[in-house]
């Protein structure tokens, strides 16, 4: 009788524990890659940045970019891309790629690298390009590999090994970088072309598709590849715009030819030309038949591959709360896709 009461009180607790635990381990499973998918995930900032997650079919985890330092109490890194990495039990990148010494891309890097294990830093080395921000990054750099860490170097025609099922190409920028231009504007910009056009452009295949990571590359970087690569190498499956749509150019666009394009951008930016960089990237894009996401009008942006297919996932449609799903076969047959929700003022 003792026995049976002990029995039946192991039996309640276990039953107990296993309807506490059963609901959060289906959280983390529904939160999981897909296995044996690729997912990519353009996560959408509070600020003007870039941050880009890659869930390889093996497991393993990059990030691409960090987006901007912190502001007015507010740190993307922090309040969007720490959380989303959670989310998803993931607490170790297999690697951080910063594109270029931009603030908006390097920003959130103390904060990454302090609170993940990373286990590679990558870049493009930078050593014959001047300037504060660079100087910023390389502290910062030089902290991570104080303290241990891999700091990788990438040029144009190296080959990253991420993962069995990804061709991982490095497009651009080349050994020696690409030179600037001087510009009506003066230094400043000159600097800023030498940023935006030595990006580390990665070209990345998982069977079939194609996914394409510009980096900030404008009119020299974007002239680059489409001088040094066939049409085929560039097409893509998917491609982030490249520069936040701001440099969205009709050649490029056409030698790319996008199934999807991914914008990461605010949605207004009153002093800047085009004001829109959204609205840009959707008209030139969409003129080849590309479906065009961009992140303040349609939130985070999801793609996840299988080799064959690919779907879409939005969190927003044309300025509503509920989440889209687009299949290849989907955004093949709509044709051209144009964002009509209008402007919103920037958050």
């Amino acid at each position: 009788m003792i026995l049976r009461v002990i029995t039946a009180a192991v039996y309640r607790t276990f039953l107990l524990l296993a309807l506490v635990v059963a609901p959060l381990c289906a959280r983390h499973t529904a939160a999981a890659p897909p296995a044996g998918k690729l997912t990519v995930t353009i996560l959408e900032l509070r600020y003007h940045g870039l941050a880009v997650v890659v869930q390889a079919p093996a497991g393993r985890t990059w990030l691409l970019d960090t987006g901007e330092r912190e502001r007015s109490s507010y740190y993307d890194a922090r309040e969007t891309i720490a959380p989303f990495l959670a989310a998803r039990n993931i607490t170790e990148l297999a690697g951080l790629l910063v594109s270029h010494s931009h603030g908006d891309h390097f920003g959130g890097a103390p904060y990454i690298l302090e609170k993940l294990r990373v286990r590679e830093l990558i870049d493009a080395g930078y050593d014959n390009i001047g300037g504060a921000e660079l100087e910023e990054y390389r502290a910062i750099r030089q902290q991570y590999i104080d303290r241990h860490g891999k700091h990788v170097v990438v040029k144009a025609g190296d080959k990253l090994r991420w993962d069995e099922a990804l061709q991982v190409d490095v497009l651009s920028p080349p050994e020696g970088f690409i030179q600037s231009q001087a510009t009506p504007e003066g230094e400043a910009r000159r600097e800023q072309v030498s940023y935006n056009d030595n990006s580390v452009a990665l070209r990345v295949q998982h069977g079939r598709n194609v996914f394409l990571f510009p980096g900030d590359l404008g009119g020299l970087g974007q002239n680059y590849l489409l001088q040094t690569y066939s049409a085929d190498r560039l097409k893509a499956s998917v491609l982030v715009a490249p520069h936040h749509g701001f440099d969205s150019s009709p050649k490029f666009a056409a030698a790319v030819k996008p199934e999807v394009v991914v914008v990461s951008c605010l949605d207004d930016y009153p002093n800047s030309k085009p004001r829109s960089p959204g609205q840009r990237a959707t008209e030139v894009f969409g003129a080849v038949g590309a479906k065009v996401y961009v992140t303040p009008w349609h939130g985070t942006v999801q793609v996840t591959s299988d080799g064959e297919t690919f779907t879409v996932k939005a969190t927003r449609s044309k300025g509503e709360g509920a989440a889209v799903e687009l299949k290849r076969e989907d955004i093949l047959l709509s044709g051209f896709h144009r964002c009509e929700e209008g402007f919103r003022e920037p958050r």
